[in-house]
């Protein structure tokens, strides 16, 4: 594993969220085409210039030590791809709650970040990769299930 933090998203609690797991892991910050302006962490950032595909963010995902998202996508494919993460949300219960319902039926609701958390309380991503991964084949066996139902 690469010691890198991933992030997807520019805001304050972002860059208070990032500034903690820089902290915690000691690694630089890997920024995909947005800078957080005024963040003095360590950073890495590609510029609008480089050419960042799937591939690119896939492989980015899959060697981060962790990684602080804001995007259904960077919390689907940072589940899927067994790696450590935080889910950055504005509130519990807002109206698109994709990220909390999916990580809340896999069981790690624990990675959820709201714009009210207190990210100084974080002191280590806990995160049981072999669990999440048991949760995710038995959400897909139940989905596959529904589907093969409803459409036979």
């Amino acid at each position: 594993t690469s010691e890198e933090l991933l992030y997807f998203q520019r805001s304050e609690k972002m860059k208070e969220l990032i500034s903690r797991l820089e902290q915690i892991y000691n690694c630089p910050v890997i920024m995909l085409n947005q800078s957080i302006i005024d963040y003095s962490g360590n950073v890495f950032h590609f510029p609008k210039s480089q050419p960042i595909g799937i591939p690119e963010i896939l492989w980015l995902i899959r060697h981060a030590t962790v990684i602080a998202t804001s995007s259904f996508h960077g919390t689907a494919f940072s589940a899927n791809l067994g790696r450590p993460f935080y889910s950055l949300i504005e509130k519990d219960n807002q109206a698109d709650d994709r990220i909390s319902s999916f990580l809340h039926k896999i069981g790690v609701s624990s990675q959820i970040v709201t714009m009210n958390s207190n990210v100084q309380k974080i002191i280590s991503c806990e995160y049981d990769t072999d669990k999440v991964q048991q949760s995710l084949n038995s959400f897909r066996e139940q989905s596959l299930r529904f589907l093969r139902n409803n459409l036979s």
